[in-house]
């Protein structure tokens, strides 16, 4: 804005002026007695003619003979309006923490950045709402989630719905650090300053998924969809919250819906795909896999979940490759190297297995592990994770291979760190019972087996596994007790019935022995288990003989 006084010099716009003063009916520079007629004058003085006085505000003309303080009010009048409009304008525009990470924004987000730096006075929550991109995008999510905090509490009171956006992309940074308690507070917030803003309901239900409050998270989606019910991305975080809860058939049609209002949305097949996984439906799992692949080829989640569900078909060879494909997409995604590692396992790479589990807590440790997918869509991506995975899990199985190798004590050792990480680990528990077992270190074992089955009443293989300890105890007809559980739990569970006959041939009830053995042989025949088939066998075999002697 320019406040200047009329070209004296020339102008080439042409002004229409009335002398007269119409507001007082006299003349502004002639005397009552000295009456002139009405004339067009030009803008530009003329030689011998006095300049005019006069000045221009904002295209409007003010005459010297106004009072100055009429002039001044509307002078003031005039700023205050154009100031106090500028004042009340909108938020300043830009996307969220959460838009920053999406691949699609990148050209929204630079241009935003550099409108900024070119802009020669920008406001401060401008230029702050800028810095806050660039330290999110140089991973720098501590600063950047200081920066938006201090966005919002500027703007608290004065601009909540700004405020509000602030705090959920402090929110949203605080999900993807894994930081669910910090996320929850300031998601709540911006509800209860905008309460009607779907996002941070969306957001806040991720959070609340990951405290395990899966009950208040659904709540939440269900708020996202009664506010805005086109909300795709709602009804595919509900459906996988579904999962979480064990409700596949929920699930799915929650992921139907989305794919109804978005057929291209990647996260939806997975999200559906990992659902009939856990309904055993393997096959129509992998092609909803394959279809998010197609549509987002970078999609590491998926690649992860296929792998899965080969290994569950034991298609080793092709789980081997999906998950190798996790790994070139993210070398640090932990959970991909721990996948690895079973296969490795099942493939007979036992080392290979061990330097897996051994890449993914030293991820976990150095804090560099990525324990979800691509980042563009973490919130969702977060929730795909069907179970939580972390550096307890990984010494677990490291512990595992090492007991196949018969290497006890270290096996023992990775048993130990995961239940210092996980003290409520009911397979830590087991599993180290197991390897005491081996060790000859029978009433250690047994207490390990009775916290595991103290932490999990319906873990059939403690209840086996400690039957077998009482048996080499001596303790038989506990021993038979304890086998007797585990079938009740798992009728299916041929070990416990092939224990349970070696514990009736010691009390000379062979008859009842023979049965066990039966049983658990018709087990394997249907499990086509050709092993366990065979040795059942020669147990039986050698059973009938010694009866016939006898």
């Amino acid at each position: 804005m320019i406040l200047s006084a009329q070209d004296s010099t020339g102008s080439a716009t042409q002004q229409t002026q009335t002398p007269n003063d119409t507001s007082t009916g006299q003349t502004a520079t002639q005397t009552p007695q000295d009456p002139v007629p009405q004339q067009t004058q030009p803008s530009n003085d003329t030689i011998g003619e006095k300049p005019s006085t006069g000045i221009r505000i904002l295209g409007i003309h003010f005459d010297p003979t106004i009072r100055l303080d009429m002039s001044f009010i509307i002078l003031l009048s005039l700023l205050a309006f154009i100031f106090g409009s500028k004042t009340r304008s909108k938020t300043p525009p830009g996307p969220t923490a959460e838009d920053v990470n999406k691949p699609e924004n990148a050209d929204k987000i630079e241009e935003y950045i550099k409108k900024i730096d070119r802009t020669p006075n920008p406001s401060p929550i401008e230029k702050a709402i800028a810095d806050a991109y660039i330290l999110q995008r140089g991973g720098k999510i501590a600063a950047a989630i200081e920066k938006w905090r201090s966005i919002a509490n500027v703007a608290e009171g004065n601009d909540n719905r700004l405020a509000s956006r602030g705090l959920v992309s402090v929110g949203y940074l605080y999900l993807i650090r894994g930081t669910a308690e910090q996320a929850l507070s300031a998601l709540n917030k911006a509800i209860d300053l905008r309460p009607d803003y779907v996002e941070a309901y969306n957001n806040r239900g991720a959070a609340k998924n990951l405290l395990g409050k899966h009950q208040e998270a659904i709540a939440d989606y269900d708020k996202v969809i009664q506010l805005k019910p086109d909300y795709a991305e709602a009804y595919s975080n509900r459906g996988v919250t579904k999962s979480l809860l064990g409700k596949y058939q929920e699930a799915i049609a929650d992921h139907d819906k989305t794919l109804q209002l978005k057929p291209d949305y990647a996260e939806a097949y997975d999200g559906r795909g990992s659902a009939k996984h856990f309904l055993g439906r393997s096959q129509e799992a992998i092609a909803d896999y394959n279809e998010a692949i197609r549509l987002k080829p970078d999609y590491a989640e998926s690649y992860l979940h296929r792998g899965n569900t080969n290994r569950t078909l034991d298609k080793y060879e092709d789980a081997f490759a999906d998950y190798n494909r996790v790994i070139d997409l993210q070398p640090d995604y932990a959970e991909a190297y721990d996948q690895r590692g079973l296969v490795q396992l099942k493939l007979g790479h036992h080392r290979k297995a061990i330097a897996d589990y051994s890449k993914a807590i030293q991820l976990i440790k150095s804090g560099a592990a990525k324990l979800t997918g691509n980042q563009e869509n973490s919130i969702s991506l977060t929730l795909r994770r069907n179970t939580k995975f972390g550096e307890a899990e990984a010494y677990y199985n490291r512990g595992v291979v090492k007991l196949e190798l018969g290497e006890f004590v270290e096996a023992i050792a990775d048993y130990d760190e995961s239940i210092r990480l996980k003290p409520d680990y009911a397979k830590s528990y087991h599993s180290r019972g197991v390897a005491k077992i081996y060790l000859k270190q029978l009433n250690d074992a047994l207490a390990d087996f009775d916290e595991a089955i103290r932490i999990q009443p319906n873990y059939a293989e403690a209840y086996n596994s400690r039957g077998g300890a009482k048996l080499l105890l001596s303790k038989t007809n506990e021993a038979i007790a304890d086998f007797d559980e585990a079938i009740r739990i798992n009728p299916e569970f041929i070990n416990a019935y092939t224990n349970r006959a070696q514990a009736k041939i010691i009390l000379r009830s062979i008859k009842e022995a023979k049965s066990d053995l039966q049983t658990a042989l018709e087990l394997a025949e249907q499990q086509q288990n050709t092993d366990l088939k065979a040795s059942i066998e020669i147990n039986f075999s050698n059973l009938t003989s010694q009866t016939d002697e006898t």
